[in-house]
């Protein structure tokens, strides 16, 4: 026998050796697989099956055993992180598992979303939370228990009904040791009562207090219309009573005695309950001035806005006339940005926010205490964009490509597109391309042999803002008929000289390899 066939059979061997320990390994493989991602639709959910399709060696929920899911609260809240318990039984059985889902009742689709607390127990499987390979063995003998995260709907719309199955089993894999239970829990959305009550403003007066406050989420209107349960204590200690209920979101309270200190909170209520109460306030009616008057503003910008008002038609009992000012993005989160102002005006010179609205109060106060107050709520438009960032040229083959990043300040408002110009030495520039919504262009109408200076703007609703840095480019002339082009070596980008020399070096590689080829082949022959 030849050693040209010997060798041949003992590749053969080996490559059908290698072949068998593929379908060994593939074999092994898949049965893991199958074996950590059991199937999904096994909760016994409207519409689906239980792993007792596959586990049926006793009946569903026969035996000692049970699967429980515990930590639900009564009724959840919308959009709230909730770590839940699910156990399965069997005293005698040593391996569990088991799958969970939720689904709305109202839709059937499924409710919220699931995170593992511990990864290497549990896993995701798109709307099912399960157990994993490595969380199949008991804690103790009979029982396991997993954790697991449920994630609950932004809206709580709908009653959730949690589905699930769990199997144990015993570890000798033998047949008739597979028990499967499953369990059922409806969970209830919170009640729809209104929120709390934010931004409580208590104006003092001549033996009174007026209140207001606003609610920053409205209340659902499927708990019915919203009243408003005002409670005050004339102690500074001790609980408050209800005083009064109201529909609106405003209260004066009449025949109270001056230099005495009050105590107020508001909370909502409608058919599904009470709300939380809000902060509280306190109040000290006096001989203190009314409110400012015709609070207008005559300069609105990103960098200043200026307030001016009429002084308070009875500025009370008291010299020590002043004003304080406040300001927020929000009438119910304000804050003071200036304090015993003696004028009625005030420029407010910080830096704000374009395309924003700022809510501004003033007011009154005199020796005795702070009085009324005047409101005012102002837009600050956008700004034109600054100028776009590292615009850059490169010039191949007759054009010319530019490139730009947006700029950093973009007015308050997006940048809608940006506008590019151009300029011939000496000369004005040209708009080129508008309304481009990308921040790259090549420009193919460029002449040869001319010098040229780019610049780019952006382009809000605003306007156009500040054109970029300049760069320049230079199309160079093609080479005139049975003259050769000098190569300029410089303006070849490292890339290109990369790849010429790489293509030189694979050449004389090859080369070389088919050289070599072709003398062992010769010296074969003559042998």
């Amino acid at each position: 026998m030849s050693s040209s066939s010997i060798n041949y059979k003992r590749i053969l061997g080996r490559t059908a050796l290698i072949g068998l320990i593929f379908v060994v390994m593939l074999t092994i493989s898949m049965m893991a697989g199958a074996y950590v991602n059991h199937p999904d639709y096994k909760t016994g959910a409207p519409g689906e099956e239980t792993c007792q399709q596959c586990h049926d060696d006793y009946g569903l929920n026969s035996g000692n055993g049970y699967v429980a899911l515990t930590g639900l609260p009564e009724r959840y809240e919308p959009g709230k992180a909730y770590v839940l318990t699910v156990t399965v039984y069997h005293p005698d059985m040593t391996r569990f598992g088991f799958e969970i889902t939720a689904v709305a009742e109202t839709s059937g689709e499924s409710a919220g979303s699931f995170a593992c607390v511990d990864s290497a127990q549990t896993m995701v499987s798109g709307k099912y939370i399960k157990s994993s390979r490595n969380g199949l063995m008991c804690d103790v003998v009979g029982m396991k228990s997993w954790q697991f995260q449920w994630n609950s709907p932004s809206k709580a719309d709908s009653a959730v009904t949690f589905y699930g199955a769990g199997n144990a089993c015993d570890n000798d894999n033998d047949e008739g040791d597979d028990w499967v239970y499953t369990c059922m829990m409806t969970l209830s959305p919170a009640p729809k009562i209104p929120q709390q009550p934010r931004g409580m403003i208590v104006e003092p007066g001549d033996g009174h207090v007026a209140l207001s406050w606003y609610m920053v989420d409205e209340p659902d209107p499927q708990g019915g219309p919203v009243s408003y349960n005002i409670y005050w204590s004339d102690s500074s200690t001790g609980g408050l009573s209800l005083l009064t209920t109201i529909a609106e979101k405003t209260y004066l309270h009449n025949g109270l005695v001056n230099c005495r200190t009050y105590r107020y909170q508001v909370s909502g209520a409608n058919n599904e309950g009470e709300g939380p109460l809000s902060n509280v306030v306190k109040a000290t009616p006096d001989l203190v001035p009314d409110s400012p008057r015709h609070l207008t503003t005559s300069k609105v910008a990103y960098d200043e806005i200026s307030l001016q008002w009429d002084a308070p038609a009875n500025w009370g009992g008291a010299a020590g006339h002043a004003y304080s000012v406040y300001r927020g993005e929000t009438p119910w989160d304000m804050s003071m940005v200036a304090a015993n102002v003696a004028a009625t005006s005030y420029s407010d010179k910080d830096t704000l926010m374009p395309n924003t609205t700022y809510h501004y109060r003033v007011q009154a106060q005199n020796d005795l205490g702070v009085g009324g107050i005047e409101k005012i709520s102002i837009y600050v438009p956008p700004t034109t964009p600054g100028f776009p960032l590292d615009l850059s040229v490169s010039v191949a083959y007759g054009d010319v490509d530019l490139t730009w990043q947006p700029p950093m300040d973009e007015g308050g408002d997006s940048v809608r597109y940006y506008s590019v110009y151009r300029a011939e030495e000496g000369k004005e520039p040209i708009l080129v391309k508008d309304r481009l919504m990308e921040t790259f262009l090549k420009d193919t109408t460029a002449d040869a042999d001319v010098r040229y200076e780019y610049t780019v703007a952006a382009v809000n609703v605003a306007g156009e803002g500040t054109l970029s840095t300049p760069v320049n480019a230079y199309v160079a002339p093609p080479p005139t008929t049975g003259e050769t082009a000098d190569v300029i070596y410089e303006d070849i980008p490292l890339s290109g000289l990369v790849a010429v020399g790489a293509v030189i070096i694979i050449g004389a590689i090859m080369l070389a390899r088919l050289s070599s080829a072709t003398n062992r082949a010769e010296r074969a022959r003559k042998d």
